[in-house]
């Protein structure tokens, strides 16, 4: 059902939904991120008669895995609860029946899970009609009119109708009207202002607003905001009751919307309108959505919280340097987990806030929640206008954008996408009415999907082959295959009895999932006749052709009521024609320009053909709507040529005004304001992405216009755009294959460059760390639009390559293209192994691998050596643990070698080392147990379970040699090896306190964790409170996962809210593996009151509060590492027993303290000290059990 200011505008076939509840559509749906729980729900259908059996489905479904089987979910009615269990599929049903009309909440439930779905029980009416909603102006009279139709078989209807008008609170007319031929009509006309309905034998049949005056006020502005920022809104206002641009003041109501208690506050302002134009410019307050509204108009602003924009310099001139961003590269494909660089490059040296939003898969193809997790960091250009910055692509992460002033990098990743449809075949006649089948046709599609799509990732977004898709309606489930292109179709039959006695309102939902949580959910369709409108100056022309949906001529045509009238924002403003029709009609007549909403019952296809004989057609849910207008003077083209930079269309309205436009261009909308001279002459200035030369593009604008001989609103403008001129920089492809290649052996190298343009010149060169090795410059006399090359290149030694391709087109534009590749050595040995006996093999100098066999044997053993990972997923899997690979080591044998041991030692460069900014202590080695990297320094003395044919690994023995620069690791058989190095990450974990008393001198502690490999050159920690530094300190070294935390004074001036900022490594001294975590914003609070006795006693407690915190937090981590130990050492279970009881009563004390909010947000609570204490205790007592027991 479709609700628009709180009117319904629904024309049911079955019957009116007159409940008043607005309808819950499609399956519903929760899903517990720390559970990894889903849980669905829906009906057979949500409308039914009284005493009528619906179906409820129940589906719980665990991502990854699949169905949770005999699981309990509860089912709550107003009647009471219902326990089902679920099948192997995660399936359960329950069959329900309500003997009351009304509407009912149906809930389901599964521990903490809950969703729930709506169910409308009505009884059937002897007739259907089309709901409107109506603006009036006061003593005006207005003609409105309805035609009524038979449920099932759509005749007209002929009866007695009693009609009530209500109108501010009291009953204003009631009379029985006769109706024939199903047409009834009314004049309504009011001497006040005010509300009111009217209802057919009670049925609301309108809702109306009578105003002083009719003033049609369209608002534009931006769709979202920052808390903060000042928004510009254009109001474009026309008096539809004089026919002319309003003039005078306007009252604009602000609504600030609170979802967290889903509360309003409502502010009013005056805004004076000249001409039939105004805009006011709006601060953004704290909330999470503003409602804007003016005479019969409104606008929604979507808040966010963290504004994107950088902090320029304030004593900016108009002499400087213009302050421009851009990021390189805008557009990543990444794997979740995955660290990737990005290159950050200005205009203009200074300090600018950057922002990383990353958005949840919710296992649909598009994002839901747009609030996403944001956090800032700093960028510092010092002495360069260029610097990378690393960031990690969270495990849950769909898409994420990085934004730095306007520059933004998006970043993707692959998830599965599911799609179906369902549909059954529906026939009408006058004697039997509508009727359905009883097979449902089902289809649909698995792939691997980006929340947007793009042509060059095609390939990536193939078909997921042999996967089981499961299929479920109300009565059941089907489980289907995949086939090579990941589609699926199959035929569900289900009893007659069970399919919907009718269409559209009482249509069951299909829920497809694949294992992964992917799902889907649509619902079952029907063949619909198509209704052509074909509105001018004229008159209106109306005809009803047979269905064609899915290209099948279906045969299907159904009488139709066809209204329509002059509208505004889902309103009619003016009288209402209806109509009965079965074939085709006419209603002749002079139409005046302006804009028509036509309505439909039942849903079929409301459409019309364009000049060059192209169809549109769309439908809704119960009725169909569509926008028609007819315009005089109004002169849009068609097409316009682009020549680079902001496109300017010259626009023609039928007399002088304002105008308005809104489009959207990758994922953005746009929107512009303009005027017209005397002659209605205008010019829009439309952003348009950079168009390769000769290229059309398509752009969808919606546009309208007051002027002083007539307004329109919202009309749907299509322009194609031709690009005329080269705005593009060339296209580059380079690939090295292999990638990864023996030391003496080629690589094939294919470099292709295209520009539409011309290609001016092509440049290459082959470089290591050091040196360039080859170069390579063609420039071209007579420019050409692609060129091409292929040759080979010999790896020189185990070293990095970097592949470096630029192009310069004719008009400039440069295009650089980098593609690294890697040289290995392979040494082949035939060893005679010997128990008891060492074997040594040496590649290349740089590795050495020294055997100990369990037995005598022959084998023949491969080793290779790399300067990088040979395996792409491996290396993103390095990359993702937050390690970056230095070299690799492969060791495969002819067959399985019993071993005693194995001695690996690899070297290493200092130059590398310094390269990178990396300690020595940050080196070390990893193996891939062929699914993830273990990192052999952290498991000395430990047997690890992998992929092999060995089962596990043991790591007998691990160490470094700074002297002669190599690390060894002692391990119990070979495999696939990597010397690498782990990239620090430096985090600002906590900042605390957050509540403050004006005057009194304090301590803000910032606490650090360093998540990453160790540190071992200085960086800075600075504190801001409101973008003011008020303090920094020098940190000269971290160790990998230490944690600590800094002392900064301040103290308030004045009571208020006040944000403390804390950033780590603000110059971008340390190389990182994640640099999206450097800084952490808090509120806080400063307050008045406390005499200076009283803050000291305050200050003291938080000191102590904060003690007790910062012990429990870290000896969390030191019981654990003891309680390992204990259990490794055999000690005795009533041992661990007791120390487990007094660590879960600090646990449970912690938990006391933090009901009264985030802890260290609160330290200052004294409510706190008695719990934080009593948590220290018990959990020291639970140490030094532990501690105890291991010295015994």
């Amino acid at each position: 059902m479709v609700r628009r200011q709180g009117a319904i505008v629904v024309a049911l076939i079955l019957l009116l939904l007159g409940s008043g509840v607005p309808a819950v559509m499609g399956v519903s749906y929760a899903y517990s991120r720390t559970e990894n729980v889903q849980l669905f729900i829906w009906p057979s259908s949500r409308l039914v008669e009284p005493n009528q059996t619906v179906t409820i489905a129940v589906v719980l479904w665990k991502p990854g895995e699949g169905g949770i089987a005999n699981a309990t979910v509860t089912i709550e009615t107003e009647d009471g609860l219902y326990n089902v269990t679920t099948n192997e599929d995660g399936f359960a049903s329950l069959n329900l029946t309500f003997a009351e009309e009304g509407g009912y909440w149906v809930r389901a439930a599964y521990g903490n899970l809950s969703t729930g779905t709506w169910i409308d029980v009505e009884k059937v009416p002897p007739y259907l009609f089309i709901e409107k909603d109506l603006e009036l102006q006061v003593n005006r009279s207005y003609s409105i009119e309805w035609t009524l139709v038979t449920p099932y078989v759509l005749t007209p209807y002929s009866g007695a109708v009693n009609v009530t008008v209500f109108f501010n609170g009291r009953e204003v007319r009631s009379e029985v009207v006769n109706v024939t031929d199903g047409k009834l009509k009314l004049t309504l006309r009011f001497n006040e202002t005010g509300a009111g309905e009217v209802l057919f034998d009670g049925r609301t049949a309108s809702h109306f607003e009578v105003r002083e005056k009719i003033i049609l006020a369209k608002l534009i502005g931006p769709d979202k905001a920052y808390v903060g920022q000042n928004v510009t809104v254009h109001l474009l206002v026309w008096d539809a009751g004089a026919n002319a641009p309003y003039s005078g003041n306007l009252t604009v109501e602000l609504k600030r919307w609170y979802y967290s208690n889903w509360t309003t506050i409502t502010d009013n302002i005056t805004v004076g309108v000249r001409d039939g134009y105004a805009n006011f410019t709006l601060t953004v307050p704290d909330c999470d959505r503003i409602e804007i509204l003016a005479g019969v108009g409104s606008h929604d602003i979507r808040i966010e919280k963290s504004a994107p924009a950088p902090q320029p310099p304030t004593n900016e001139t108009s002499n400087e340097t213009p302050l421009i961003f851009t990021i390189t590269p805008d557009r990543v494909l990444a794997e979740p987990g995955q660290s990737i660089s990005l290159v950050v490059n200005t205009t203009r040296e200074g300090t600018y806030n950057m922002t990383i939003t990353w958005y949840p898969w919710e296992f649909r193809s598009w994002v839901w929640d747009w609030r996403g997790e944001t956090n800032t960091t700093l960028v510092t250009f010092n002495g360069t206008k260029s610097v990378i910055k690393r960031i990690t692509v969270p495990e849950w992460a769909y898409y994420g954008e990085v934004r730095i002033g306007d520059a933004m990098a998006r970043i993707y990743t692959l998830r599965p996408n599911l799609w179906g449809s369902a549909w059954v075949n529906l026939t009408y006649s006058p004697e039997t009415g509508l009727k359905t089948g009883d097979t449902l046709m089902i289809s649909g599609g698995l792939e691997n999907r980006t929340k947007d799509w793009f042509y060059d990732w095609e390939k990536f977004y193939r078909g997921l082959a042999n996967e089981t898709v499961y299929i479920f309606t109300p009565w059941g489930v089907k489980t289907v295959k995949t086939d090579e292109d990941g589609r699926f179709s199959a035929n569900v039959s289900v009893p007659s009895e069970r399919l919907p006695n009718t269409v559209w309102d009482r249509k069951p939902e299909v829920l497809f999932i694949h294992r992964s949580g992917a799902y889907e959910d649509t619902t079952v369709d029907t063949p619909r006749a198509r209704v052509f409108v074909n509105m001018t100056s004229d008159g209106v022309r109306i005809n009803i052709e047979p269905a064609d949906d899915r290209g099948i001529d279906w045969g299907l045509k159904t009488p139709t009521v066809v209204e329509f009238g002059q509208y505004f924002d889902w309103k009619y403003i003016g009288n209402v024609t209806s109509l009965y029709v079965t074939s085709n009609a006419t209603v002749p007549g002079n139409v005046s320009p302006g804009v028509y909403l036509f309505k439909i019952l039942p849903n079929n296809w409301l459409c019309y053909r364009d000049p060059e004989g192209g169809v549109g057609c769309s439908a809704g849910s119960h009725t169909t709507e569509r926008i028609y207008y007819v315009t005089s003077g109004l002169e849009l083209p068609r097409d316009v040529e682009y020549t680079g930079g902001e496109l300017e269309v010259p626009i023609k309205l039928p007399g002088k005004g304002v105008f308005y436009y809104s489009y959207e261009m990758n994922g953005q909308r746009y929107y512009g304001i303009g005027f017209t001279d005397e002659n209605g002459n205008g010019i829009a200035r439309i952003k348009v992405e950079d168009l390769p030369l000769g290229v059309w593009r398509w752009l969808i604008i919606k546009f309208g216009f007051v002027s002083d001989k007539g307004a329109l609103f919202d009309i749907d403008w299509d322009l194609w755009v031709h690009s005329t001129v080269d705005t593009l920089p060339p296209a580059v492809t380079a690939t090295v294959t292999p990638q990864v290649q023996e030391v003496g052996k080629n690589v094939t190298i294919n470099i292709s460059v295209w520009d539409n343009g011309g290609i001016k010149q092509v440049n290459y060169t082959i470089t290591n760390v050091t040196d360039v090795i080859e170069r390579n410059s063609l420039n071209f006399t007579y420019a050409i639009n692609g060129y091409s090359v292929m040759f080979n290149f010999t790896i020189r030694g185990l070293e990095d390559y970097i592949l470096n391709v630029t192009a310069v087109d004719e008009a400039g534009h440069v295009t650089t293209k980098l593609v690294n590749f890697f040289g290995k050595a392979v040494e082949t040995r035939e060893l005679n192994l010997t128990a008891n006996e060492t074997h040594e093999v040496n590649v290349e100098n740089q590795t050495q691998i020294v055997v100990a066999p369990a037995q005598n044997e022959s084998v023949t053993m491969n080793v290779t050596v790399a300067s990088g990972v040979e395996n792409e997923d491996a290396r993103v899997k390095m990359t993702a643990k937050g390690y970056e690979d230095l070299k690799y080591v492969k060791v495969e044998t002819n067959e399985t070698v019993k071993y005693s041991w194995v001695i690996l030692n690899l070297t290493y460069s200092d130059e590398m080392l310094k390269r990178l900014g990396i300690s020595e202590n940050a080196v070390t080695l990893l193996y891939w147990n062929g699914t993830e990297w273990i990192d052999l320094s952290k498991h000395v003395g430990e047997t690890i379970p992998d992929n092999s044919p060995y089962g596990n690994i043991t790591v007998f023995g691990f160490g470094r040699d700074p002297v002669h620069n190599y690390v060894w690791a002692n391990v119990s058989h070979l495999s696939e090896y990597a010397l690498g190095v782990k990239l620090p990450d430096l985090k600002v974990e906590a900042i605390g306190p957050t509540k403050f008393y004006v005057g009194v001198p304090q301590t803000i502690n910032v606490t650090i964790k360093n998540l990453g490999g160790p540190v071992d050159r200085p960086f800075d920690v600075v504190l801001y409170v409101n973008g003011t530094e008020v303090g920094r300190v020098t940190v000269s070294e971290v160790s990998e996962g230490a944690e600590f935390s800094l002392p900064f004074k301040w103290t308030p001036e004045k009571e208020g809210n006040y944000t403390i900022k804390a950033v780590v490594d603000p110059d971008n001294r340390i190389q990182e593996s994640n640099e999206s975590n450097n800084e952490l914003i808090v509120l806080a609070e400063a307050t008045r009151g406390a005499s200076l006795s009283a803050s000291g006693l305050v200050l003291t407690l938080m000191r102590v509060n904060y003690l007790y915190y910062l012990y429990y937090t870290r000896n969390i981590e030191t019981f654990e590492k003891l309680y390992q130990e204990a259990v490794k050492a055999n000690v005795s279970n009533a041992t661990l027993q007791e120390a487990l009881k007094h660590k879960e009563l600090a646990e449970g004390y912690y938990k006391e303290a933090a009901k009264y909010g985030p802890v260290l947000s609160n330290i200052g609570n004294i409510r706190l000290f008695p719990y934080l204490r009593k948590a220290y205790v018990e959990l020291k007592k639970a140490i030094e059990i532990l501690e105890k027991a291991l010295k015994a």
